[in-house]
């Protein structure tokens, strides 16, 4: 369950969001950008990452030089099949 002023990742969307409410009984929050302000609302518990310590590592592992390189040579494999 996310918890109000958390610091969150939402699936399929880029940047960090700040949980502003939660919603118990229907497990739903409203969530705000931080980048632009933006609110959304109602977003559904399972949607929501906790962007912890733990989830920063894995993001800056994800940013290493040999997994930046393994996602170039996968998405340029693909594009030469095409």
């Amino acid at each position: 369950m996310p918890t109000v002023g958390e610091e969150v990742l939402l699936i399929n969307h880029f940047g960090s969001f700040l949980v502003e409410e939660v919603d118990v009984e229907a497990k739903t929050a409203a969530l705000r950008r931080l980048d632009s302000d933006a609110l959304i609302k109602d977003v559904e518990w399972s949607t929501i990452w906790p962007l912890d310590d733990k989830t920063r590592e894995v993001i800056a592992g994800l940013k290493s030089e040999a997994t930046i390189e393994l996602l170039r040579k996968s998405f340029g494999e693909r594009n030469k099949r095409k």
